[in-house]
């Protein structure tokens, strides 16, 4: 996070720190309280805070017999900057 914010300034971007939470039956509200209070006892700011789930209508899954196939909107795709290894993880 430090890294991150360190080249956020430098290079005049955003810093963007973004919570999976895409198995909401193990997350807790406190992990999040927690990892944002250690943040700011590091005076890391983030620009914005997002949360996996806020992304998953942007995402159709459609399924037949022998594949996957995942769509997503050209907008999303160029925000998030999704490498395969992360669709990977969505299933």
């Amino acid at each position: 996070m430090l890294l991150n914010e360190y080249y956020a300034k430098r290079y005049k971007g955003k810093m963007l720190l973004r919570f999976d939470d895409t198995n909401p039956s193990k997350e807790k509200e406190e992990f999040e309280s927690n990892i944002l209070r250690d943040l700011a006892s590091l005076n890391v700011k983030p620009d914005a805070i997002s949360h996996s789930s806020d992304h998953f209508a942007a995402c159709q899954v459609k399924h037949d017999t022998s594949s996957y196939c995942l769509s997503f909107s050209l907008s999303f795709m160029l925000f998030h900057r999704i490498t395969l290894n992360v669709l990977l993880a969505l299933l």
